[in-house]
């Protein structure tokens, strides 16, 4: 057995090899995993030797992050804003950028009101919106894997929070909502083989938006809108060149007040309007 703090920089030189974009974070992550140990725990006794269960864990999971498996998916959990999700294969993995959607959804709701979360996935953005306004949410999710995934998460947390097994594209609900959100699948079909390795292990179900990446989004605006009371918002999440086709569909349904909202790196990353007809 060799001393804790080789076995991690083998790891690191593993991954660098590989082309992970991060190989000392990985295999910092990967090590805390299997060992139990942060950054500080191996300055500190690094030079002990590993156990050999460790060991087998630690050399099995850089094996896995050097094939393109994502991190998260090995870890098996991920932090989004306050949160720490569940995730896995076969649920897409939350991404920071997705709290511009979270942030910019809770300018229009408060803790009286009912939300609808359209694909759902781990439940990140409805945890969260519940979790900062004790709003009440509906987390629409229709792909099985995801379910579970879905409803694991919000078994871990008190919030008024339900799972609806439901494909919101052939479906819809009787329900009436003071706000909607989505984090809807936006890349073109034909784009999905030109993305990185790691993302082309998420479901692609959870990335395909079409032909033209839209699909989605006039399925909500055609589909959902009813669902919507009069006077209350819809907040989309779309991909950085998707602003100005978003703002239109929203528009040609009768949304008013349609608004584009950038994230930190200046990009397109929301559409919100509002019903008032």
């Amino acid at each position: 057995m060799g001393k804790l703090r080789q076995i991690l920089k083998t790891g690191e030189e593993k991954l660098s090899k590989a082309g992970c974009e991060s190989p000392a974070f990985d295999a910092m992550c990967l090590f805390e995993k299997a060992f139990g140990m942060d950054r500080q725990a191996v300055i500190l006794y690094g030079d002990q030797p590993a156990d050999e269960r460790g060991t087998a864990v630690f050399i099995g999971d850089i094996a896995r992050r050097a094939s393109k498996t994502p991190l998260q998916y090995i870890l098996g959990r991920w932090p989004f804003g306050d949160l720490e999700l569940l995730v896995g294969e076969g649920v897409l993995i939350p991404r920071e950028d997705t709290l511009v959607l979270c942030n910019t959804a809770l300018e229009y709701i408060d803790g009286t009101c009912a939300v609808a979360d359209l694909c759902a996935g781990t439940g990140a953005v409805g945890l969260t919106l519940s979790a900062h306004s004790g709003c009440r949410v509906d987390c629409f999710e229709g792909e099985k894997d995801a379910y579970s995934y879905l409803e694991k998460n919000i078994a871990q947390y008190p919030f008024p929070v339900r799972a609806v097994y439901m494909d919101i594209v052939k479906q819809t609900s009787e329900q009436r909502y003071d706000m909607m959100v989505a984090n809807p699948p936006y890349i073109k079909t034909a784009a999905l083989g030109g993305l990185a390795d790691e993302v082309k292990k998420e479901p692609s179900i959870a990335l395909d938006g079409g032909a033209d990446g839209l699909l989605f989004y006039r399925s909500i605006t055609k589909n959902w809108l009813p669902c919507l009371k009069k006077g209350k918002a819809l907040a989309v999440e779309i991909g950085h060149d998707q602003g100005e086709e978003v703002s239109e569909i929203f528009a040609q349904a009768g949304l008013e007040n349609v608004r584009t909202v950038c994230d930190l790196a200046g990009l397109d990353r929301v559409v919100v309007g509002v019903k008032n007809k």
